[in-house]
């Protein structure tokens, strides 16, 4: 359409990304090598221009303006117009309208490129806004489906808790009752093994349930993770794995809740040392960074497939033959609890590397008062 009020030669819409770059997102009149090229807009003067007064640019010749910056894809260009992309005086962009020709646009041209600048951004805002809709619909349904999924394992583990419990109790005296050296006690002890197991699938399924909320108090995280690193710095080399841990003693408290944090490392250790294997290398490091605290555990094992890392999180999402996939979902559940944030990072054939960050503790005047 825009070409039947203004007969360009070549024209592009460009769009910021990351905050430090613009991109051709489309274009016409332009080599193929050429879309999808990223800018640097800091030293795109027409650009800074454009952001500070919200309005066209109209050079009649290229040649005669140093504004205009020649680049490699548009070294033919002599007459060029300029206008910014807008979403709530923010620019995002902006449409470019190029003649081979001086002289060949006009200042009237400008103003048709600056309306079409506007229904250009206008569109971008509606499809964005459908995609944030899209998404939010797609996150609430998985919500639901995912409470209701929960809450039918709940209900199922609680009406197994009490006839298994039972069970177990029977085996523990059969297991207790079996002499050593009679041929039924590994049977016995193999069972024992399994109702633990199923005690603790219980377990998981009806915390996730229930999300208990945790008891925080002012406490040292270096201590939490000590006893972990002293913890595993045994296991682990039993399993052919080597721990390596990196703390930092004097850390200002965070408010915490010791048995839940606690059980947050222990299951990202574990969850280290079942996917690398023998051989491996696990790495537990904490560093203090201006009011927060920074922990991660970092294997050299084989990485997490793109495709599941999005749902990693997500209760009852596993990979194993064994589990129940509830694993990563408490461990969120309890850091989002202290108010503070996990992410993961992995690569494939390069390792895996959970990121946790904890607030410290809020600052209390008196307290040195009262200790002093």
């Amino acid at each position: 359409k825009l070409k039947q009020l203004i007969p360009y030669d070549s024209a592009a819409i460009f769009l910021v990304k990351d905050d430090d770059f613009l991109v051709m997102e489309a274009a016409e009149g332009f080599t193929e090598d050429v879309v999808n090229q990223e800018f640097d807009y800091s030293q795109n003067i027409l650009f800074q221009e454009m952001r500070s007064t919200n309005g066209a640019i109209y050079i009649p010749d290229t040649h005669s303006d140093d504004r205009y910056q020649v680049w490699s894809g548009a070294s033919q260009v002599r007459s060029w117009i300029g206008a910014p992309l807008l979403l709530a005086r923010e620019m995002i962009g902006y449409v470019t309208v190029d003649r081979f020709e001086p002289g060949a646009l006009t200042p009237q041209d400008a103003e048709v490129v600056q309306a079409f600048a506007h229904q250009v951004a206008q569109t971008i805002y509606n499809a964005r806004l459908f995609e944030q809709l899209h998404d939010t619909q797609a996150q609430l349904i998985q919500r639901e489906r995912l409470a209701a999924l929960g809450q039918m394992a709940a209900t199922v583990a609680h009406e197994l808790r009490n006839p298994l419990m039972a069970i177990k109790i029977g085996v523990e005296y059969l297991v207790h009752d079996i002499a050593d050296d009679d041929p039924r006690k590994r049977g016995a002890s193999l069972m024992q093994a399994n109702m633990e197991r199923i005690d603790r699938i219980i377990n998981d399924i009806l915390y996730v349930a229930r999300a208990p909320k945790p008891n925080l108090v002012p406490g040292s995280l270096y201590s939490v993770l000590e006893t972990e690193a002293n913890f595993w710095e045994v296991n682990l080399p039993e399993k052919g794995l080597k721990f390596h841990h990196q703390l930092v003693s004097d850390a200002p408290p965070i408010m915490l809740d010791f048995d839940q944090i606690g059980r947050v490392f222990s299951n990202l250790i574990s969850n280290s040392a079942d996917a690398i294997g023998a051989g491996g290398e696990i790495q537990l490091t904490m560093v203090v960074e201006d009011d927060r605290q920074i922990i991660t555990v970092e294997d050299n094992g084989p990485g997490i497939p793109l495709e599941n890392q999005e749902k990693i999180f997500e209760p009852f999402f596993t990979t194993k033959s064994r589990g129940t996939g509830l694993g990563l979902a408490i461990v969120k559940q309890i850091v989002e609890n202290h108010y503070g944030t996990i992410t993961l990072w992995s690569e494939p054939t390069i390792g895996t590397k959970f990121i946790i960050v904890l607030p410290n503790a809020p600052y209390d005047p008196n307290s040195s008062e009262e200790q002093a």
